[in-house]
């Protein structure tokens, strides 16, 4: 399992970040903690970059959609967490892969609630996963211990323990399976990565409701094609940006490249095979008006 750690303080001796690294030294067989390092490099948010993000961005996102469990520690500034951290959040706000994505939030000082609080609330705003039991407490304030100290002491490093424990249990973490899918015909064929229970949304669009089409977005890193590229006709219609591909063949859009998603894919799981999925649940989403109804469910807008 790969676990992501973000510390919010870029301090060299920050008190959170030597809580990370001292995670990375004591994770168990099976459980492999990288501390990210580039949140400082990040620049300033800003919407209109979205499109086309600078590469530390790139480098960000592209961590947090190769693992399974991110691991976020900040300290606390004014009762909110720190400008860093808040930073690196509001550039994964559109990034599909943090959808849904386990997440703890050790606290490093337990006087410190508001930060916890206001992060907390934070990631579950974002559609996180919050790990409750790896969501703890753990007093190092005032304890005088470096990285080397916490790993050292039976008390913190017994906790710093329990803690990875949590992460390493949370169905959550262990839930992603690959799902192979395709056409009616077998000449497109496809696996994605994505939870056992799924979480589609049923649009009303004028195609999606002739399809009976319902999405499931993946990152593009989470989708192989793994035949049929040549037998994919494509249409766009209204923008263009959409990439509707139906198998030239059968004519079953099995998946797409949506207009809200241009980096990853919308696979129709009415095309999924059966045997991988544990249960789906459809929320509506009303693509008839399009844009207030993406303005309200934010990234995993179809289109």
């Amino acid at each position: 399992m790969n676990v992501l750690a973000l510390s919010g303080s870029l301090r060299a001796a920050s008190l959170n970040s030597a809580l990370l690294r001292a995670c990375a030294r004591l994770a168990p067989a099976g459980l492999r903690v990288q501390v990210y390092a580039g949140v400082g490099a990040l620049p300033l948010f800003n919407p209109d970059l979205e499109a086309a993000p600078p590469a530390p961005v790139r480098a960000l996102r592209a961590a947090v959609a190769d693992a399974d469990v991110l691991l976020v520690a900040s300290p606390e500034y004014a009762h909110g967490v720190s400008g860093a951290l808040k930073n690196a959040l509001d550039w994964l706000v559109s990034f599909e892969p943090f959808h849904g994505k386990p997440v703890a939030v050790p606290n490093t000082s337990p006087r410190a609630q508001h930060a916890h609080a206001a992060l907390c609330e934070t990631l579950r705003t974002m559609s996180a996963t919050l790990i409750h039991e790896a969501c703890i407490a753990l007093p190092l304030l005032g304890a005088g211990l470096d990285e080397q100290g916490m790993v050292d002491s039976a008390e913190v490093s017994a906790s710093i323990r329990a803690l990875l424990a949590a992460i390493g249990r949370h169905p959550a973490a262990r839930s992603t399976v690959v799902h192979t899918g395709g056409c009616h015909c077998g000449r497109v064929r496809f696996e994605v990565r994505a939870p056992a229970h799924l979480e589609v949304l049923d649009c009303n669009c004028s195609i999606c409701r002739r399809t009976g089409y319902l999405h499931l977005i993946v990152a593009r890193a989470d989708f192989r094609l793994l035949a049929g590229e040549d037998a994919l006709s494509r249409y766009q219609f209204n923008t263009g940006t959409a990439q509707h591909l139906f198998c030239g063949t059968c004519g079953i859009k099995s998946f797409y490249v949506p207009r809200s998603h241009p980096d990853g894919y919308s696979v129709n799981a009415r095309c999924l095979e059966p045997g991988s999925v544990a249960s789906m649940t459809a929320t509506p989403f009303d693509g008839r008006e399009w844009e207030e109804a993406a303005g309200n469910l934010g990234r995993n807008a179809p289109r």
